[in-house]
């Protein structure tokens, strides 16, 4: 009898391999056959951190001339692309003005997109530029992302030869900095291959989905909608995002400066008024402070809580720049750190002034348009998203400043011309049913978030109507 030829270990160990990875390729064809896939319920907070990741395609048209594309990455956000869908000439044409706006999901348009973004109303506004070219407004911006990825896209975009870079950015760094601790700390092949799985993997996503809903399930809840933010106020933390978040922003402009591409900082406005810090829906009363909160304050000095209360009884006791200063604190110590801080907005401010960048003070701005100078609901739709007229708003403020820099061809009337474009093109452009859809649903998930019961379940009901509503229409 023949003996039998034994194999070595390392084939052994690699076809062993082969049940294991038939088994997993087989259950991710049922997943898409079946036609199931959560991913669109994750945030894919690694995505952007690795150099070797690419936002854009680049084809070619008709003619042979090299053309980009956003890259196709949906169900990073309620289904949606990361970036909004856009198609440019790689090398813009002599007759173009090109601008990139970057940022997170304020540039975006979110929570609905770029058609209702300051990007749009710029677009539609903006006369032709001073030495007689075109306007052409390319929106970059990317829920979620922080200046830590925006550096990377910084990179990638000023491929594209950019006539001017605008950055909107603030809201995210904390987000960025302690959701992806771990991504950040990965080497950066893991990162890639995380970000590429969530990307198109269905079994990979649904694993991830199941790990949160497991985690959630098991975690104690003292009240049936439980707040999922972590509270990651911690001082000593926030002066590490602020370092990195001033170092980020130099890197950005340098690497414009080396390009000659000037750069435009933006401060960034938040809902100070309307938005009780630590997630408190419906806010702790404010009606009556306590008459000893003074003192309360100067034992906890970093109490948002305390902080806000008290604002809002100043507020309504008619003492509003008191009431500002307060409320602004309760923003800065919030422990559910998704709004910009006064701090960040100041290293805004110094990197402009002492890096050779340009400084548009939205905040400003927006304090202006404030009842009071204290922004609220009649500017946000939430914590820091501006509204429609809010965007509209922005697009008009970074006109002025291009006008004051003679970047604009400025006739007698431009700003009412501007104004009666933007209007106009706000008409031609009303909100449809699934418009609505989609801001309902992210407003549910920000209640839920919140924990905000009676809130979640209104939006919910506005989804559930216009669901019906598109459905009969199929």
């Amino acid at each position: 009898m023949k003996k039998q030829t034994k194999l070595p270990l390392g084939r052994r160990i690699l076809f062993s391999f082969i049940p294991i990875i038939g088994f997993f390729l087989l259950l991710e064809a049922l997943l898409r056959l079946g036609g199931i896939d959560k991913t669109d319920m994750l945030i894919n907070l690694s995505a952007g951190f690795s150099g070797r990741e690419t936002h854009f395609t680049f084809l070619k048209d008709d003619h042979g001339s090299p053309v980009v594309k956003t890259k196709s990455m949906p169900r990073a956000l309620f289904g949606r692309e990361l970036l909004n869908p856009a198609a440019f000439s790689q090398k813009r044409d002599p007759g173009v003005f090109r601008i990139i706006l970057l940022g997170g999901s304020t540039t975006y348009g979110w929570p609905l997109d770029d058609r209702f973004s300051y990007a749009s109303w710029l677009r539609a506004g903006l006369p032709e530029s001073a030495d007689g070219r075109r306007f052409e407004i390319l929106n970059f911006g990317v829920p979620g992302y922080g200046s830590r990825r925006i550096l990377n896209l910084v990179r990638e975009s000023l491929r594209f030869d950019p006539d001017m870079m605008i950055l909107l950015t603030g809201h995210n760094e904390i987000l960025e900095s302690e959701f992806s601790e771990s991504v950040i700390k990965m080497p950066e092949p893991l990162v890639a291959a995380h970000a590429r799985l969530v990307e198109h993997s269905r079994l990979y996503g649904l694993l991830n989905f199941l790990a949160v809903r497991i985690r959630r399930t098991f975690s104690p809840a003292d009240q049936p909608l439980r707040p999922t933010l972590p509270r990651v106020y911690r001082p000593q933390r926030s002066l590490l995002v602020e370092e990195a978040f001033r170092r980020n922003l130099r890197r950005i402009l340098h690497l414009c400066r080396e390009e000659s591409v000037p750069l435009v900082l933006c401060t960034v406005p938040a809902n100070i008024l309307d938005m009780p810090p630590n997630g408190d829906f419906p806010p702790s009363s404010w009606e009556t402070a306590p008459p000893d909160i003074p003192s309360l304050l100067e034992q906890r000095p970093r109490d948002a809580l305390l902080h806000y209360r008290y604002g809002r009884y100043l507020y309504e006791a008619g003492e509003y720049e008191k009431a500002g200063e307060h409320l602004q604190k309760a923003c800065d110590y919030d422990p559910i750190a998704l709004r910009v801080t006064s701090r960040l907005n100041r290293a805004i401010r110094e990197t402009a002034s002492g890096g050779g960048g340009s400084l548009v003070d939205l905040r400003e701005v927006f304090q202006e348009k404030a009842p009071r100078r204290i922004p609220g609901n009649d500017l946000f739709s939430d914590n820091c998203h501006p509204n429609i007229e809010s965007h509209q708003m922005i697009a008009f403020a970074l006109a002025c400043f291009l006008a004051r820099r003679s970047w604009i061809a400025v006739l007698p009337g431009w700003e009412e011309d501007f104004q009666d474009k933007v209007r106009q093109a706000s008409d031609n452009q009303p909100l449809n049913d699934r418009d609505l859809y989609h801001y309902w649903q992210y407003m549910a998930s920000f209640y839920s978030l919140h924990g905000a019961e009676e809130q979640y379940r209104e939006s919910r009901e506005r989804m559930r109507v216009l669901e019906e509503k598109l459905r009969r229409r199929i």
